[in-house]
Protein backbone atom coordinates (compact mmCIF):
# COMPACT_ATOMS: atom_id res chain seq x y z
CA UNK A 1 0.00 0.00 0.00
CA UNK A 2 3.02 2.51 1.12
CA UNK A 3 4.33 1.61 -2.52
CA UNK A 4 1.34 2.26 -4.34
CA UNK A 5 0.69 5.65 -2.58
CA UNK A 6 4.11 6.99 -3.45
CA UNK A 7 4.08 6.10 -7.09
CA UNK A 8 0.42 7.50 -6.96
CA UNK A 9 2.20 10.68 -5.55
CA UNK A 10 5.08 10.54 -7.93
CA UNK A 11 2.36 10.32 -10.88
CA UNK A 12 0.17 13.17 -9.96
CA UNK A 13 3.55 15.12 -8.95
CA UNK A 14 4.41 14.34 -12.50
CA UNK A 15 0.87 15.26 -13.95
CA UNK A 16 0.43 18.90 -12.27
CA UNK A 17 4.01 19.56 -13.48
CA UNK A 18 3.34 19.48 -17.35
CA UNK A 19 3.21 22.98 -18.95
CA UNK A 20 -1.05 22.57 -20.00
CA UNK A 21 -1.74 21.33 -16.55
CA UNK A 22 0.47 23.95 -14.61
CA UNK A 23 -0.84 26.46 -16.90
CA UNK A 24 -4.28 25.69 -16.09
CA UNK A 25 -4.16 25.44 -12.65
CA UNK A 26 -2.92 29.04 -13.13
CA UNK A 27 -5.39 30.63 -14.34
CA UNK A 28 -8.76 31.29 -12.64
CA UNK A 29 -12.43 30.75 -14.61
CA UNK A 30 -12.71 34.51 -14.74
CA UNK A 31 -9.91 34.58 -17.02
CA UNK A 32 -10.12 31.73 -18.90
CA UNK A 33 -13.71 33.11 -19.82
CA UNK A 34 -12.21 36.42 -20.56
CA UNK A 35 -9.23 34.53 -22.66
CA UNK A 36 -12.49 32.20 -24.33
CA UNK A 37 -13.95 35.33 -25.69
CA UNK A 38 -10.67 36.99 -27.47
CA UNK A 39 -9.89 33.73 -29.02
CA UNK A 40 -13.72 33.51 -30.60
CA UNK A 41 -14.10 36.25 -31.00
CA UNK A 42 -10.71 36.80 -33.29
CA UNK A 43 -11.47 33.61 -34.87
CA UNK A 44 -14.78 34.90 -36.01
CA UNK A 45 -14.27 38.51 -37.05
CA UNK A 46 -11.05 36.55 -38.95
CA UNK A 47 -13.74 34.82 -40.81
CA UNK A 48 -16.16 36.95 -41.56
CA UNK A 49 -12.64 39.07 -42.96
CA UNK A 50 -11.16 36.65 -44.62
CA UNK A 51 -14.45 35.59 -46.57
CA UNK A 52 -14.59 39.22 -47.91
CA UNK A 53 -10.86 39.01 -49.00
CA UNK A 54 -10.98 35.70 -49.98
CA UNK A 55 -13.47 36.77 -53.05
CA UNK A 56 -15.95 34.07 -51.78
CA UNK A 57 -18.78 34.34 -53.77
CA UNK A 58 -21.41 37.06 -52.31
CA UNK A 59 -24.53 34.76 -51.58
CA UNK A 60 -22.29 32.34 -49.32
CA UNK A 61 -20.63 34.93 -47.34
CA UNK A 62 -23.87 34.88 -44.89
CA UNK A 63 -23.44 31.21 -44.73
CA UNK A 64 -19.70 31.37 -43.47
CA UNK A 65 -20.49 33.73 -41.13
CA UNK A 66 -23.86 32.12 -39.28
CA UNK A 67 -22.00 28.82 -39.19
CA UNK A 68 -19.04 30.16 -37.69
CA UNK A 69 -20.54 31.67 -35.42
CA UNK A 70 -22.52 28.79 -34.46
CA UNK A 71 -19.71 26.53 -34.16
CA UNK A 72 -17.72 29.15 -31.77
CA UNK A 73 -20.48 29.71 -29.92
CA UNK A 74 -20.42 25.77 -29.34
CA UNK A 75 -17.10 25.80 -28.44
CA UNK A 76 -16.58 28.64 -26.45
CA UNK A 77 -20.24 28.67 -24.55
CA UNK A 78 -19.48 26.83 -21.38
CA UNK A 79 -16.51 28.84 -20.53
CA UNK A 80 -17.93 32.37 -21.20
CA UNK A 81 -20.90 31.80 -22.54
CA UNK A 82 -19.85 32.48 -25.98
CA UNK A 83 -21.02 35.96 -26.76
CA UNK A 84 -17.75 36.87 -28.96
CA UNK A 85 -19.93 40.09 -29.67
CA UNK A 86 -19.53 43.32 -27.93
CA UNK A 87 -23.42 43.86 -27.98
CA UNK A 88 -24.52 40.76 -26.91
CA UNK A 89 -22.43 41.53 -23.97
CA UNK A 90 -23.76 44.56 -23.31
CA UNK A 91 -27.16 43.08 -23.53
CA UNK A 92 -26.13 40.40 -21.35
CA UNK A 93 -24.89 43.38 -18.48
CA UNK A 94 -27.84 45.21 -18.74
CA UNK A 95 -30.56 42.32 -18.26
CA UNK A 96 -28.01 41.45 -15.39
CA UNK A 97 -26.47 38.25 -16.61
CA UNK A 98 -23.02 39.32 -16.40
CA UNK A 99 -21.40 41.97 -14.12
CA UNK A 100 -20.52 45.39 -15.35
CA UNK A 101 -16.91 44.49 -14.40
CA UNK A 102 -17.06 41.13 -16.25
CA UNK A 103 -18.75 43.07 -18.91
CA UNK A 104 -16.27 45.55 -19.74
CA UNK A 105 -13.77 43.15 -19.51
CA UNK A 106 -15.21 41.09 -22.25
CA UNK A 107 -16.55 44.09 -24.34
CA UNK A 108 -12.40 45.35 -24.24
CA UNK A 109 -10.90 41.66 -25.58
CA UNK A 110 -13.38 41.22 -27.73
CA UNK A 111 -12.08 44.91 -29.65
CA UNK A 112 -8.80 43.74 -29.36
CA UNK A 113 -9.76 40.12 -30.66
CA UNK A 114 -11.54 42.68 -33.70
CA UNK A 115 -9.03 44.87 -34.76
CA UNK A 116 -5.95 42.09 -34.69
CA UNK A 117 -8.31 40.31 -36.74
CA UNK A 118 -8.70 42.84 -38.85
CA UNK A 119 -4.56 43.56 -39.03
CA UNK A 120 -4.16 39.38 -39.81
CA UNK A 121 -6.30 39.19 -42.41
CA UNK A 122 -4.64 42.47 -44.63
CA UNK A 123 -1.75 40.69 -43.69
CA UNK A 124 -2.89 37.55 -45.87
CA UNK A 125 -4.89 39.54 -48.35
CA UNK A 126 -3.90 42.93 -48.66
CA UNK A 127 -5.99 45.21 -50.41
CA UNK A 128 -8.89 47.15 -49.01
CA UNK A 129 -12.30 46.27 -47.10
CA UNK A 130 -15.35 48.70 -47.03
CA UNK A 131 -17.52 49.00 -44.32
CA UNK A 132 -21.33 49.01 -45.25
CA UNK A 133 -22.74 49.60 -48.44
CA UNK A 134 -22.57 52.35 -51.08
CA UNK A 135 -26.02 51.66 -52.12
CA UNK A 136 -27.89 52.69 -49.00
CA UNK A 137 -27.98 55.73 -47.05
CA UNK A 138 -26.83 55.87 -43.21
CA UNK A 139 -31.03 55.61 -41.71
CA UNK A 140 -31.16 52.23 -43.86
CA UNK A 141 -27.96 50.74 -42.59
CA UNK A 142 -28.74 51.83 -39.29
CA UNK A 143 -32.31 50.60 -39.11
CA UNK A 144 -31.20 47.47 -40.16
CA UNK A 145 -28.38 46.99 -37.84
CA UNK A 146 -30.05 48.13 -34.92
CA UNK A 147 -33.22 45.56 -35.35
CA UNK A 148 -31.33 42.70 -36.46
CA UNK A 149 -28.38 42.81 -33.74
CA UNK A 150 -31.43 43.27 -31.27
CA UNK A 151 -33.05 39.82 -32.67
CA UNK A 152 -29.17 38.40 -32.04
CA UNK A 153 -28.76 39.66 -28.70
CA UNK A 154 -32.67 38.71 -27.71
CA UNK A 155 -32.21 35.16 -28.82
CA UNK A 156 -28.73 34.88 -27.01
CA UNK A 157 -30.61 36.25 -23.39
CA UNK A 158 -33.84 34.00 -24.59
CA UNK A 159 -31.79 30.77 -25.23
CA UNK A 160 -29.70 31.21 -22.00
CA UNK A 161 -32.70 32.44 -19.62
CA UNK A 162 -33.77 30.79 -16.40
CA UNK A 163 -37.01 28.87 -17.74
CA UNK A 164 -35.33 27.51 -21.03
CA UNK A 165 -32.06 27.01 -19.91
CA UNK A 166 -31.83 25.52 -15.85
CA UNK A 167 -29.28 24.51 -14.15
CA UNK A 168 -30.43 21.31 -13.78
CA UNK A 169 -31.78 21.27 -17.25
CA UNK A 170 -30.20 23.22 -19.46
CA UNK A 171 -30.51 23.23 -23.43
CA UNK A 172 -28.13 22.20 -26.40
CA UNK A 173 -29.91 24.31 -28.87
CA UNK A 174 -28.47 27.78 -27.72
CA UNK A 175 -25.19 27.41 -30.23
CA UNK A 176 -27.76 26.67 -32.90
CA UNK A 177 -30.11 29.09 -32.14
CA UNK A 178 -27.85 31.93 -32.40
CA UNK A 179 -26.14 30.94 -35.13
CA UNK A 180 -29.20 30.46 -37.55
CA UNK A 181 -30.41 34.43 -36.57
CA UNK A 182 -26.93 35.12 -37.93
CA UNK A 183 -27.35 33.37 -40.62
CA UNK A 184 -30.97 35.19 -41.41
CA UNK A 185 -29.62 38.69 -40.38
CA UNK A 186 -26.84 38.54 -42.80
CA UNK A 187 -29.20 37.32 -45.42
CA UNK A 188 -31.59 39.89 -44.73
CA UNK A 189 -28.98 42.75 -44.88
CA UNK A 190 -25.90 42.27 -46.95
CA UNK A 191 -27.09 44.47 -49.73
CA UNK A 192 -27.95 47.22 -47.31
CA UNK A 193 -25.17 47.40 -44.14
CA UNK A 194 -23.17 45.21 -44.99
CA UNK A 195 -24.66 42.37 -42.33
CA UNK A 196 -21.96 43.57 -39.81
CA UNK A 197 -24.40 43.35 -36.66
CA UNK A 198 -21.20 42.82 -34.41
CA UNK A 199 -18.94 45.92 -33.18
CA UNK A 200 -15.64 43.58 -33.50
CA UNK A 201 -16.50 42.76 -37.38
CA UNK A 202 -17.23 46.45 -37.98
CA UNK A 203 -13.41 47.28 -35.87
CA UNK A 204 -12.25 44.63 -37.95
CA UNK A 205 -13.46 45.71 -41.36
CA UNK A 206 -12.32 49.55 -40.58
CA UNK A 207 -8.98 48.70 -40.37
CA UNK A 208 -9.38 46.42 -43.84
CA UNK A 209 -11.09 47.93 -46.70
CA UNK A 210 -12.21 46.01 -49.61
CA UNK A 211 -9.38 44.66 -52.30
CA UNK A 212 -9.16 46.04 -55.23
CA UNK A 213 -8.94 43.96 -57.90
CA UNK A 214 -6.84 45.89 -60.40
CA UNK A 215 -3.77 45.84 -57.95
CA UNK A 216 -4.27 42.15 -57.57
CA UNK A 217 -2.14 39.28 -59.59
CA UNK A 218 -3.42 38.69 -63.30
CA UNK A 219 -4.61 35.06 -63.09
CA UNK A 220 -7.73 35.17 -63.78
CA UNK A 221 -9.66 36.73 -66.39
CA UNK A 222 -12.11 38.92 -64.08
CA UNK A 223 -14.01 42.08 -65.43
CA UNK A 224 -13.34 45.72 -64.67
CA UNK A 225 -14.65 47.21 -61.79
CA UNK A 226 -15.87 50.98 -61.33
CA UNK A 227 -13.89 53.18 -58.92
CA UNK A 228 -15.41 52.98 -55.15
CA UNK A 229 -17.80 55.96 -54.54
CA UNK A 230 -15.83 58.08 -51.97
CA UNK A 231 -16.88 56.83 -48.58
CA UNK A 232 -17.15 58.39 -44.91
CA UNK A 233 -14.20 58.41 -42.95
CA UNK A 234 -13.38 54.69 -41.67
CA UNK A 235 -13.25 55.89 -38.48
CA UNK A 236 -16.31 57.92 -38.14
CA UNK A 237 -18.33 54.95 -39.84
CA UNK A 238 -16.81 52.43 -37.65
CA UNK A 239 -17.67 54.74 -34.48
CA UNK A 240 -21.65 55.05 -35.94
CA UNK A 241 -21.82 51.39 -36.88
CA UNK A 242 -20.42 50.46 -33.12
CA UNK A 243 -23.77 53.07 -32.01
CA UNK A 244 -26.29 51.33 -34.25
CA UNK A 245 -25.45 48.11 -32.81
CA UNK A 246 -25.18 49.03 -29.04
CA UNK A 247 -28.48 50.85 -29.64
CA UNK A 248 -29.82 47.48 -30.74
CA UNK A 249 -28.35 45.26 -27.50
CA UNK A 250 -30.10 48.23 -25.92
CA UNK A 251 -33.62 47.35 -27.45
CA UNK A 252 -33.46 43.43 -27.33
CA UNK A 253 -32.89 44.11 -23.44
CA UNK A 254 -36.06 45.82 -23.75
CA UNK A 255 -37.76 42.68 -25.39
CA UNK A 256 -36.29 39.91 -22.81
CA UNK A 257 -37.74 42.20 -20.22
CA UNK A 258 -40.97 41.93 -21.87
CA UNK A 259 -41.07 38.23 -22.40
CA UNK A 260 -38.66 37.08 -19.66
CA UNK A 261 -40.29 38.35 -16.38
CA UNK A 262 -39.56 35.15 -14.63
CA UNK A 263 -35.72 36.06 -14.65
CA UNK A 264 -36.18 38.77 -12.53
CA UNK A 265 -38.09 37.09 -9.79
CA UNK A 266 -36.60 35.26 -7.28
CA UNK A 267 -36.28 31.68 -7.09
CA UNK A 268 -39.37 31.14 -4.92
CA UNK A 269 -41.58 33.36 -7.18
CA UNK A 270 -40.09 32.16 -10.43
CA UNK A 271 -40.72 28.78 -9.69
CA UNK A 272 -44.49 29.36 -9.71
CA UNK A 273 -44.60 31.52 -12.49
CA UNK A 274 -47.03 30.96 -15.26
CA UNK A 275 -46.63 33.18 -18.62
CA UNK A 276 -49.84 35.80 -18.87
CA UNK A 277 -51.47 36.00 -22.06
CA UNK A 278 -49.90 38.98 -23.08
CA UNK A 279 -46.64 37.74 -22.53
CA UNK A 280 -47.65 35.27 -24.73
CA UNK A 281 -48.85 37.43 -27.39
CA UNK A 282 -45.38 39.20 -27.29
CA UNK A 283 -43.46 36.77 -27.66
CA UNK A 284 -45.42 35.67 -31.15
CA UNK A 285 -45.51 39.38 -32.15
CA UNK A 286 -42.51 39.16 -32.16
CA UNK A 287 -41.58 36.23 -34.35
CA UNK A 288 -43.97 37.25 -36.69
CA UNK A 289 -42.54 40.17 -37.10
CA UNK A 290 -38.75 39.07 -37.09
CA UNK A 291 -40.10 36.55 -39.89
CA UNK A 292 -41.80 38.68 -42.28
CA UNK A 293 -39.37 41.28 -42.09
CA UNK A 294 -36.67 38.94 -43.26
CA UNK A 295 -38.87 37.81 -45.90
CA UNK A 296 -39.48 41.28 -47.62
CA UNK A 297 -36.00 43.06 -46.82
CA UNK A 298 -34.81 39.37 -48.64
CA UNK A 299 -37.09 39.46 -51.75
CA UNK A 300 -36.17 43.08 -52.33
CA UNK A 301 -32.67 42.69 -52.09
CA UNK A 302 -33.23 39.99 -55.22
CA UNK A 303 -31.84 37.12 -52.82
CA UNK A 304 -31.74 33.48 -53.88
CA UNK A 305 -32.03 32.61 -49.64
CA UNK A 306 -35.44 33.54 -48.81
CA UNK A 307 -36.33 30.04 -48.04
CA UNK A 308 -33.06 30.16 -45.90
CA UNK A 309 -33.22 33.25 -44.03
CA UNK A 310 -37.07 32.46 -43.41
CA UNK A 311 -36.62 28.59 -42.43
CA UNK A 312 -33.56 30.10 -40.01
CA UNK A 313 -35.12 32.72 -38.32
CA UNK A 314 -38.57 30.59 -38.04
CA UNK A 315 -36.03 27.78 -36.18
CA UNK A 316 -34.07 30.67 -34.11
CA UNK A 317 -37.55 31.98 -32.39
CA UNK A 318 -38.86 28.65 -32.07
CA UNK A 319 -36.04 27.69 -29.62
CA UNK A 320 -35.85 31.61 -28.41
CA UNK A 321 -39.30 31.80 -27.26
CA UNK A 322 -41.24 28.16 -27.74
CA UNK A 323 -41.55 27.63 -23.81
CA UNK A 324 -43.50 30.70 -23.65
CA UNK A 325 -46.40 30.95 -26.25
CA UNK A 326 -45.50 27.88 -28.28
CA UNK A 327 -43.49 29.57 -30.70
CA UNK A 328 -46.74 29.60 -33.85
CA UNK A 329 -45.76 32.96 -35.41
CA UNK A 330 -48.01 31.32 -37.99
CA UNK A 331 -52.23 31.84 -37.97
CA UNK A 332 -52.60 27.98 -39.73
CA UNK A 333 -50.68 27.17 -37.10
CA UNK A 334 -52.60 28.32 -34.26
CA UNK A 335 -55.49 26.63 -35.73
CA UNK A 336 -53.74 23.53 -36.26
CA UNK A 337 -52.85 23.77 -32.46
CA UNK A 338 -56.18 24.79 -31.13
CA UNK A 339 -57.99 21.82 -33.40
CA UNK A 340 -55.81 19.03 -32.55
CA UNK A 341 -56.29 19.85 -28.72
CA UNK A 342 -53.14 18.78 -27.60
CA UNK A 343 -52.74 21.78 -25.13
CA UNK A 344 -54.82 24.34 -22.56
CA UNK A 345 -55.69 27.18 -25.76
CA UNK A 346 -58.31 28.75 -25.79
CA UNK A 347 -60.75 30.06 -28.33
CA UNK A 348 -60.12 33.34 -26.39
CA UNK A 349 -56.28 32.76 -26.57
CA UNK A 350 -56.21 31.31 -30.55
CA UNK A 351 -58.10 33.93 -31.70
CA UNK A 352 -55.64 36.93 -30.18
CA UNK A 353 -52.99 34.96 -31.36
CA UNK A 354 -54.29 34.98 -35.00
CA UNK A 355 -54.82 38.75 -34.39
CA UNK A 356 -51.34 39.76 -32.63
CA UNK A 357 -49.93 37.61 -35.70
CA UNK A 358 -51.69 39.59 -38.31
CA UNK A 359 -50.70 42.42 -36.85
CA UNK A 360 -47.18 41.79 -36.83
CA UNK A 361 -47.14 41.15 -40.49
CA UNK A 362 -48.28 44.20 -41.39
CA UNK A 363 -46.04 46.25 -39.42
CA UNK A 364 -42.95 44.26 -40.18
CA UNK A 365 -44.20 44.59 -44.29
CA UNK A 366 -44.56 48.44 -43.42
CA UNK A 367 -41.20 48.28 -41.88
CA UNK A 368 -39.19 46.67 -45.12
CA UNK A 369 -40.93 49.10 -47.07
CA UNK A 370 -39.90 51.66 -45.31
CA UNK A 371 -35.90 50.55 -45.64
CA UNK A 372 -36.58 50.37 -49.14
CA UNK A 373 -38.48 53.68 -49.78
CA UNK A 374 -41.79 52.74 -50.63
CA UNK A 375 -40.52 49.72 -52.40
CA UNK A 376 -43.29 46.67 -52.34
CA UNK A 377 -43.76 43.57 -54.54
CA UNK A 378 -47.04 41.82 -55.17
CA UNK A 379 -48.41 38.60 -53.89
CA UNK A 380 -50.23 36.41 -56.64
CA UNK A 381 -49.30 33.18 -58.49
CA UNK A 382 -46.60 32.83 -60.62
CA UNK A 383 -46.80 32.42 -64.36
CA UNK A 384 -47.02 30.06 -65.89
CA UNK A 385 -48.74 28.44 -62.88
CA UNK A 386 -52.44 29.37 -62.36
CA UNK A 387 -53.75 30.21 -59.55
CA UNK A 388 -55.57 27.02 -58.53
CA UNK A 389 -52.06 26.00 -58.77
CA UNK A 390 -50.90 28.35 -56.50
CA UNK A 391 -53.58 27.68 -54.01
CA UNK A 392 -53.05 23.80 -53.92
CA UNK A 393 -49.11 24.32 -53.66
CA UNK A 394 -49.53 26.84 -50.42
CA UNK A 395 -52.17 24.10 -48.72
CA UNK A 396 -50.35 21.32 -49.62
CA UNK A 397 -47.45 23.14 -47.95
CA UNK A 398 -48.71 24.45 -45.15
CA UNK A 399 -50.29 21.11 -44.12
CA UNK A 400 -46.72 19.92 -44.32
CA UNK A 401 -45.54 22.23 -42.01
CA UNK A 402 -48.25 22.58 -39.66
CA UNK A 403 -47.86 18.55 -39.35
CA UNK A 404 -44.38 18.96 -38.71
CA UNK A 405 -45.31 21.60 -35.58
CA UNK A 406 -47.59 19.16 -34.21
CA UNK A 407 -45.42 15.74 -34.68
CA UNK A 408 -42.18 17.28 -33.23
CA UNK A 409 -43.79 19.87 -31.00
CA UNK A 410 -46.37 18.20 -29.58
CA UNK A 411 -45.79 14.72 -29.77
CA UNK A 412 -42.82 12.92 -28.44
CA UNK A 413 -41.37 11.51 -31.87
CA UNK A 414 -38.03 10.01 -30.72
CA UNK A 415 -37.42 7.66 -27.99
CA UNK A 416 -35.01 9.14 -25.90
CA UNK A 417 -34.24 9.35 -21.99
CA UNK A 418 -33.96 12.82 -22.16
CA UNK A 419 -36.62 15.03 -20.99
CA UNK A 420 -37.10 17.52 -24.09
CA UNK A 421 -36.17 17.38 -27.54
CA UNK A 422 -34.32 19.59 -29.19
CA UNK A 423 -34.64 18.81 -32.91
CA UNK A 424 -38.46 20.52 -33.15
CA UNK A 425 -36.93 24.02 -34.20
CA UNK A 426 -34.39 22.41 -36.53
CA UNK A 427 -37.24 20.35 -37.72
CA UNK A 428 -39.60 23.46 -38.21
CA UNK A 429 -37.13 25.60 -39.76
CA UNK A 430 -36.13 22.77 -42.28
CA UNK A 431 -39.83 22.07 -43.41
CA UNK A 432 -40.10 25.82 -44.13
CA UNK A 433 -37.08 26.00 -46.24
CA UNK A 434 -37.91 22.94 -48.21
CA UNK A 435 -41.50 24.33 -48.56
CA UNK A 436 -40.14 28.05 -49.74
CA UNK A 437 -37.28 26.22 -52.47
CA UNK A 438 -40.58 24.00 -53.95
CA UNK A 439 -43.35 26.28 -54.00
CA UNK A 440 -41.90 29.82 -54.55
CA UNK A 441 -41.66 29.27 -58.91
CA UNK A 442 -45.30 28.53 -58.15
CA UNK A 443 -46.97 30.52 -55.01
CA UNK A 444 -44.14 32.49 -54.22
CA UNK A 445 -44.13 29.69 -50.88
CA UNK A 446 -45.83 31.73 -48.44
CA UNK A 447 -47.29 28.94 -46.21
CA UNK A 448 -48.29 31.93 -43.79
CA UNK A 449 -51.09 34.14 -43.58
CA UNK A 450 -49.26 36.53 -41.55
CA UNK A 451 -47.12 36.88 -44.70
CA UNK A 452 -49.22 36.97 -46.82
CA UNK A 453 -51.55 39.51 -45.39
CA UNK A 454 -48.51 41.85 -44.46
CA UNK A 455 -46.95 41.65 -48.26
CA UNK A 456 -50.53 42.14 -49.70
CA UNK A 457 -51.02 45.39 -47.91
CA UNK A 458 -47.48 46.94 -48.26
CA UNK A 459 -48.49 46.14 -51.69
CA UNK A 460 -51.88 47.68 -51.58
CA UNK A 461 -50.66 51.10 -50.59
CA UNK A 462 -48.83 51.04 -53.73
CA UNK A 463 -51.81 50.14 -55.94
CA UNK A 464 -52.10 46.48 -55.44
CA UNK A 465 -54.78 44.09 -54.75
CA UNK A 466 -55.90 42.53 -51.68
CA UNK A 467 -57.68 39.56 -53.32
CA UNK A 468 -54.82 37.00 -53.55
CA UNK A 469 -54.10 37.70 -49.70
CA UNK A 470 -57.63 36.32 -49.06
CA UNK A 471 -57.50 33.20 -51.41
CA UNK A 472 -53.95 32.39 -49.99
CA UNK A 473 -55.04 32.70 -46.54
CA UNK A 474 -57.97 30.57 -46.88
CA UNK A 475 -56.03 27.81 -49.09
CA UNK A 476 -53.41 27.79 -45.74
CA UNK A 477 -55.82 27.38 -43.27
CA UNK A 478 -57.07 24.43 -45.06
CA UNK A 479 -53.98 22.83 -45.18
CA UNK A 480 -53.21 23.73 -41.47
CA UNK A 481 -57.44 21.97 -40.92
CA UNK A 482 -55.86 18.77 -43.15
CA UNK A 483 -52.83 18.18 -40.73
CA UNK A 484 -54.78 18.25 -37.76
CA UNK A 485 -56.63 15.14 -39.27
CA UNK A 486 -53.79 13.73 -40.38
CA UNK A 487 -52.13 13.99 -37.22
CA UNK A 488 -54.89 12.82 -35.22
CA UNK A 489 -55.11 9.45 -37.79
CA UNK A 490 -51.42 8.55 -37.23
CA UNK A 491 -50.90 9.56 -34.18
CA UNK A 492 -53.41 8.18 -31.89
CA UNK A 493 -51.52 7.53 -29.13
CA UNK A 494 -50.43 11.09 -28.11
CA UNK A 495 -54.08 11.28 -26.88
CA UNK A 496 -53.66 9.21 -24.25
CA UNK A 497 -52.35 12.09 -22.08
CA UNK A 498 -51.83 15.38 -22.37
CA UNK A 499 -48.97 17.33 -21.46
CA UNK A 500 -49.19 20.09 -18.67
CA UNK A 501 -47.26 22.78 -20.57
CA UNK A 502 -47.74 24.80 -23.89
CA UNK A 503 -44.62 23.18 -25.92
CA UNK A 504 -44.19 19.64 -25.24
CA UNK A 505 -41.08 19.70 -27.21
CA UNK A 506 -40.17 22.66 -25.15
CA UNK A 507 -38.25 23.34 -21.56
CA UNK A 508 -41.94 22.88 -20.19
CA UNK A 509 -42.43 19.65 -21.74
Amino acid sequence: RILVLKVSTIVLATELHTPVNFIAMQLSDRVAAVLAEFVGTFLFALSVTCALRSQTPSEWVPATVGFAYMALVYCFGHVSGGHLNPAVTIAAVLSGKKSLALGACYIVVQSCAGAAAGISSKALYGGEVSLGSPDYEGWQAMTAEVFYVAMLAFVALSVTSRRNSSEKNPNQFYGLAMGLVVLAGSHATSQISGAVLNPAVSLALSITKRPNIHDMPDTHDLPDLPDLPDTPDASWLCFCYMCYQALGAGFATFLFRVTRREDFMSEEQASDYVASLSTRLASEFIGTFALVATVGLCVLSNSWAVPVAAGAIISSMSYAVGDISGGHFNPAITLAVFLCRKVDITCRDTFCYMIFQLLAGILAALFYTGIFTSRTFPLEPRPPFTQWAAYTVEAMFTCLLALVVLSTAYAKSIKTQLKRNYYYGLAIGSCVTAAGFVSTSVSGGLVNPAVAWGISISHFLNGGKLYYALTYSSAELMGAIAAVVVFAATRPEVYLHRPKGLLYGGSQG
